[in-house]
C-alpha cells in the first residue's frame, strides 16, 4: 500500500511541478545560482519525463518508468526511459528486468520510437521473466520527502549538465561542472533502484563515463 501511495504521489507531484514551471520547452527549472545561461533549446528533464509517462497508461502498482538516461544513438541525441514491471506491496521491492525502452527527442520531446528489450540487450544474464535480486541500498532507507527532494535536485542537475555533454561547451566553469557532476552521481546512486543500476550503466555508458571523468 505504501508503494502504491508513493507511486500516486510521485505522479501528482510531477504534474504540479509542471503546472508551476509551465510547459514552455525551457531547459531551466529554477534554482537561482545554478542556472547560468545554459543551452535553452533542450526541453527540461521534468517535462521530458512527463511526456514519456503520457505515452503509457501506467496503472498504480503496474509498469514503472526509470530515471532518464541521456544517450547518443544512431548519431542522434536521445533521452531513454526503461520500462519494467514491478509490484507495489509492503515489504521488499519486487521488480523485473526492463522490457521496453522509450526514446525521446530532447529538443522537441517527441517520441522517436519504442523498442522491446531483454536483459541480453544490456549485457546482463538475468532471466527476463524472473524477479531481480534486490540488495540493501540507500533507496530503501529514504523517506518519501527525502526521496522527493533528491529527485527534484537531480532533475535540476540534468538540466545543467546535459547541454554541456550534448554540445561539448558550457558557460559554467570547470569547477562548477565538476561539482555538479559529482553531486549528480551521488544523488543518482542514492535514488535509483539498485537492481536496475547495471542496466543504467549499460544504456548510458557514454553519459556516466563523462560524468565520472568530469567529477574526477
Amino acid at each position: 500500500m505504501l508503494q502504491m501511495i508513493q507511486s500516486f504521489n510521485k505522479y501528482r507531484r510531477h504534474t504540479l511541478l509542471l503546472i508551476t514551471v509551465g510547459l514552455t520547452g525551457c531547459s531551466t527549472f529554477a534554482k537561482s545560482n545554478d542556472m547560468i545561461d545554459i543551452k535553452k533549446h533542450f526541453k527540461s528533464f521534468l517535462e521530458l519525463e512527463y511526456l514519456a509517462r503520457a505515452l503509457n497508461e501506467f496503472p498504480i502498482g503496474g509498469p514503472a518508468q526509470s530515471l532518464p538516461v541521456p544517450v547518443r544513438r544512431q548519431d542522434q541525441l536521445m533521452i531513454a526511459y526503461m520500462v519494467h514491471a514491478q509490484m507495489a506491496m509492503p515489504g521488499p521491492l519486487i521488480m523485473w528486468p526492463p522490457r521496453e525502452i522509450i526514446w525521446l527527442d530532447p529538443v522537441n520531446g517527441k517520441l522517436i520510437e519504442k523498442t522491446n528489450v531483454t536483459p541480453a540487450d544490456f549485457g546482463q544474464t538475468d532471466p527476463a521473466d524472473e524477479i531481480l535480486k534486490v540488495k540493501p541500498s540507500e533507496y530503501s532507507r529514504l523517506t518519501y520527502d527525502e526521496f522527493a527532494a533528491l529527485e527534484k535536485r537531480l532533475y535540476i542537475l540534468y538540466d545543467i549538465l546535459f547541454p554541456a555533454w550534448a554540445t561539448g561547451s558550457s558557460t559554467l566553469s570547470q569547477v562548477q561542472l565538476q561539482n555538479f557532476a559529482h553531486e549528480a552521481l551521488d544523488i543518482f546512486y542514492k535514488i535509483s533502484k539498485q537492481p536496475l543500476q547495471p542496466y543504467y550503466e549499460s544504456l548510458g555508458r557514454d553519459w556516466f563515463s563523462w560524468l565520472r571523468k568530469l567529477a574526477g
